[in-house]
């Protein structure tokens, strides 16, 4: 708490919106402590909501009795539609909790940016992705090409696919320069909504790529 205290204070904050556990493993997910201390924050005041992000959408089953939970973070896009597979977009829903969206990019593939294992550097984590694993992904994500069009780029549809899914309630891309941030919030603007078509059309996909991304 005075760690958390003192980051304020350097950000000349009151309190931060959104604290989330980053990939906890399955033990801390479920360490009564770490619940208790995260309620603490918020109590607090330090806090305004308290919430996990996930590393892998199986551990979402462990929230299951984290009653005090206010957010949840999981990768979510059109490449990976596990979530909404398995149910968790609407048991988030049905719960009240904030479901965030993480990796809605798929780490660069559905912004018609396909690299190779090389283009990463050496402690990047996607250097452990095999040459056909990243070749799937391609192929995989040149299936939704039909969801961009002049006024909406791939990345813009990727974002609003996730935008458009029912129980999302924030959607995080990454951005590496001021450009690509104008982007990505230009998505949430009217001409670059996805139709309900579209969005079931890229759905019904999913069973046909499911294997390319496993759970």
């Amino acid at each position: 708490m005075r760690r958390l205290g003192a980051c304020l204070a350097r950000l000349r904050r009151e309190r931060v919106d959104v604290l989330l556990l980053h990939s906890p493993s399955a033990d801390v997910l479920v360490e009564r402590a770490v619940r208790a201390s995260l309620a603490d924050l918020r109590a607090a005041g330090l806090v305004g909501a308290v919430g996990v992000s996930l590393a892998s959408v199986h551990h979402y089953q462990l929230l299951a009795d984290w009653p005090e939970l206010d957010s949840v973070e999981l990768i979510y896009n059109l490449l990976d539609q596990h979530a909404a597979e398995f149910g968790y977009l609407e048991d988030a829903r049905q719960r009240g909790l904030q479901f965030i969206v993480r990796l809605p990019l798929c780490s660069g593939f559905l912004a018609r940016h396909h690299p190779r294992r090389g283009d990463f550097a050496a402690e990047d984590t996607r250097r452990r992705w095999s040459d056909t694993q990243i070749a799937a992904w391609a192929a995989a994500a040149k299936r939704f090409g039909f969801l961009a069009h002049d006024s909406r780029s791939m990345a813009q549809a990727a974002i609003a696919f996730c935008c458009a899914s029912p129980g999302v309630s924030l959607v995080v891309p990454g951005a590496k320069s001021p450009v690509q941030l104008a982007a990505c919030l230009a998505s949430a603007e009217d001409d670059r909504a996805m139709s309900a078509e579209d969005y079931q059309r890229a759905r019904a996909i999913w069973p046909e790529i499911s294997n390319v991304v496993p759970a």
